[in-house]
């Protein structure tokens, strides 16, 4: 038709699978960094294990950590199982109770000095993470 210009492209990335990308890697990096928190608590816990010998596991033995995607939501639990009561099968869970003056913990709780502190810190590299993930996910 007179006075008309049409351009098509067709070869535009296909937005879903950018974000799908993205999203596995965001989730990539972020079981990396819970790896990461969990060794290094461990590297630091002030009991012993079961790796001196102890038949039953200790707090040390006991962490885990728990991966869940809900949309576009990434979530990371850092778990630890240790109970009280005899043979470690009591109620309750008394891993927030733990102090130490061990390996420089100046007698402060543990799970906040090991976990939450070192978690708050990380979340800085995990954005640098992501923002690296995002870079490849776009192509650049």
């Amino acid at each position: 038709m007179p006075g008309e210009t049409s351009v098509t492209f067709d070869g535009l990335p296909n937005p879903n699978r950018i974000m799908q990308r993205l999203q596995l890697r965001a989730g990539e990096a972020l079981q990396a960094r819970g790896r990461q928190l969990v060794g290094y608590a461990r590297s630091r816990w002030p009991v012993r294990s079961r790796a001196y010998g102890y038949k039953r596991p200790h707090s040390k033995d006991l962490f885990r950590t728990e991966y869940r995607e809900e949309g576009s939501t990434l979530t990371l639990v850092i778990h630890n199982d240790a109970r009280d009561g005899p043979r470690g099968k009591g109620p309750n869970n008394y891993i927030y109770f733990i102090k130490s003056h061990q390996r420089g913990l100046g007698g402060k709780n543990v799970w906040q000095e090991l976990i939450r502190k070192p978690a708050k810190k990380a979340t800085k590299a995990f954005v640098r993470d992501v923002t690296k993930a995002a870079k490849e996910a776009f192509g650049g």
